[in-house]
């Protein structure tokens, strides 16, 4: 009897913990959606620098697209 208390007891912390974890996740999505977005576009930003010298730029307005956190979340390489 007093294994299975124990064994009940065990998987409800279990489920508390878990439950408590997805209602953190849910409640701070925003800012961890932010967060990943930053860390990624760092490292992509990082790794694709070049020597300003050798390179042309271009400057042309009219073809420049507007960017939010949900197209750099679906594809992070083609920001640059």
């Amino acid at each position: 009897m007093q294994y299975r208390e124990n064994k009940y007891r065990w998987l409800r912390w279990t489920l508390l913990i878990m439950l408590l974890i997805v209602s953190l996740a849910i409640i701070f999505n925003e800012q961890l959606k932010n967060l990943t977005v930053q860390h990624i576009s760092n490292s992509a930003w990082h790794a694709s620098l070049k020597d300003p010298q050798k390179s042309k730029g271009s400057f042309d307005f009219k073809k420049v697209k507007s960017l939010d956190v949900t197209t750099v979340a679906k594809n992070p390489s083609s920001i640059f």
